[in-house]
């Protein structure tokens, strides 16, 4: 299911872009919008020649391209997410514009981008296609709020409730599935340390993660847990945990109950549940490597 922006996520007037709180809210609005669809590479974003017009070559564009010292900033990060993820549209002259309920606010001096927006949502009710829409921060709803656009062209409608934050994709999406591992490769290995990380708390604002050790996995570990089905969030919730502590935490943790592996000199291995297992071990100080992933009904060694 692709994703379409209100145009508030991309357009600010230049009242509120000289208020500071108001430019940095915006500008981490857009961005973590931006990452997480980057990040998470479930959806694409669809454009008009229209909204492409008044965001790159109006006079009326946002001031993120008229302030100067801004614009050498924002601009590359910006087109380097947004122009990747877009797919155009053909504008298409018959449709007209739609309505939607209740009234979304437009951007004052930008008003025409909402008629350029009512256009490809128009498109979209005749076209009987459902997509996520990305709120500006003025147009968020209640968390049970929709928009209702409709067309007098023919009794066809489309109800959409709003990502009001970034963090909504991880509620919109299947975001462990789309992230799990089919094989082993290097994109299987990233895939999986995304999905950890995710579990951890991790977020695309955030320039470190909240963890006490480097990791990687072995490639049948990745190989094992790419076979899983069923417990997946527990376990790569049980290696965030485990990457979050210390060794002396996380053998003093219930659930864990992190341990050496008896008769095997330098494994450990700690619980995803009471009956799944994750060995590792450490190669190197402050590291450590996944080695194995026990499922339920698959012989553990040391028990």
């Amino acid at each position: 299911m692709n994703t379409v922006f209100d145009p508030a996520m991309l357009f600010i007037s230049e009242a509120e872009w000289a208020d500071p709180q108001k430019r940095d809210a915006f500008l981490l609005h857009l961005l973590d919008h931006l990452r997480w669809i980057d990040y998470l590479r479930c959806t694409a974003i669809y454009w008009t020649d229209e909204l492409e017009q008044w965001l790159w070559d109006s006079p009326k564009s946002p001031p993120w391209r008229q302030d100067r010292d801004w614009r050498l900033q924002i601009v590359p990060t910006i087109y380097k997410l947004f122009a990747s993820l877009i797919v155009r549209i053909a504008d298409m002259p018959s449709i007209t514009s739609c309505s939607v309920a209740p009234d979304m606010i437009p951007v004052k001096a930008r008003e025409s981008t909402y008629e350029a927006f009512k256009h490809l949502m128009h498109l979209l009710v005749h076209r009987a296609e459902r997509v996520h829409l990305c709120a500006g921060i003025a147009n968020r709803l209640e968390p049970s709020g929709r928009y209702c656009f409709a067309c007098s062209c023919k009794p066809a409608s489309m109800s959409l409730a709003p990502l009001n934050t970034p963090e909504d994709w991880l509620r919109a999406v299947d975001w462990v599935s789309i992230l799990w591992p089919h094989g082993t490769t290097q994109a299987d290995h990233q895939q999986l340390r995304h999905a950890i990380e995710i579990a951890a708390g991790w977020r695309p604002s955030q320039q470190r993660l909240p963890f006490h050790s480097a990791y990687a996995f072995t490639p049948r570990f990745v190989a094992a847990a790419a076979e899983e089905r069923t417990l997946r969030v527990e376990l790569i919730s049980s290696i965030a945990k485990r990457l979050r502590m210390t060794q002396n935490e996380a053998g003093h943790d219930g659930a864990l109950k992190d341990k050496a592996v008896e008769g095997n000199a330098g494994v450990r291995r700690f619980r995803v549940s009471l009956s799944a297992r994750i060995h590792y071990e450490y190669p190197g100080e402050a590291s450590i490597l996944f080695t194995d992933y026990y499922p339920p009904g698959k012989h553990d060694a040391g028990i």
